[in-house]
C-alpha cells in the first residue's frame, strides 16, 4: 500500500502540479512523513476518545472521517491542501 500511495503522489507532483524531479521526490517524501505523524497522533487521540465513548464508535467515527477527508482529497488542486487533507485522514 505504501508504495503504491507513494508512486500515485510522485505522478500527482511532477505531471499535474508541474514540480520538478527533484522537488518532486522531497515532496512526496515529506508528504509522506506528514501522513506517519497524523497516523501517530490519530493512535493517541482515538484511544482517549476509544476509553471515553468505547471502541465502536470510536472506530465508526474514524472510518467516515477517513472516507470523507479521503474523498475531498482526491480533488485537491495543490500540494499543501493535500498534505492537510491527507494528514486530517490518518488523525
Amino acid at each position: 500500500m505504501i508504495m503504491v500511495h507513494h508512486s500515485l503522489i510522485k505522478f500527482v507532483l511532477s505531471f499535474q502540479w508541474h514540480m520538478e524531479c527533484g522537488s518532486g521526490l522531497a515532496a512526496s517524501q515529506s508528504t509522506q512523513s506528514i501522513f506517519m505523524s497524523g497516523v501517530m497522533l490519530g493512535s493517541f487521540l482515538v484511544g482517549g476518545i476509544g476509553d471515553k465513548y468505547g471502541r465502536f464508535p470510536a472506530v465508526i467515527g474514524c472510518q467516515l472521517l477517513c472516507g470523507v477527508f479521503g474523498f475531498i482529497s482526491s480533488f485537491a488542486t495543490s500540494w499543501v491542501p493535500y498534505v492537510v487533507l491527507r494528514y486530517v485522514v490518518c488523525t
